[in-house]
């Protein structure tokens, strides 16, 4: 089990790195934007059953729960974002 929490940290750490880097870019390309809203959702989505089946305590799946709907929050406020870049926003779409 050590195993496998060493390489998701090492993972997530990869990824912070990542994020990091492109954040400070003067321009964001559309598709790295699109890919953080990916593995938003996948997190979100793995979260799920380790908040329900995991052995954490009470607390732990709480807070497991917690940040999960956050990073969705963050998901769906980026996927907007990217939306406005596109021009494709709900204030410009004609129905």
């Amino acid at each position: 089990m050590l195993h496998i929490r060493s390489l998701l940290g090492c993972g997530l750490l990869g990824y912070a790195a990542w994020l990091g880097s492109i954040a400070f870019r003067p321009n964001i390309k559309l598709a790295d934007a699109h890919i953080v809203v990916v593995m938003d959702v996948a997190w979100t989505v793995v979260s799920i059953p380790v908040a329900i089946l995991s052995s954490l305590t009470s607390e732990g799946r709480w807070l497991v729960a917690t940040v999960a709907a956050a990073v969705f929050s963050f998901a769906v406020l980026q996927r907007r974002g990217i939306q406005v870049v596109r021009g494709n926003s709900v204030e410009t779409r004609h129905v």
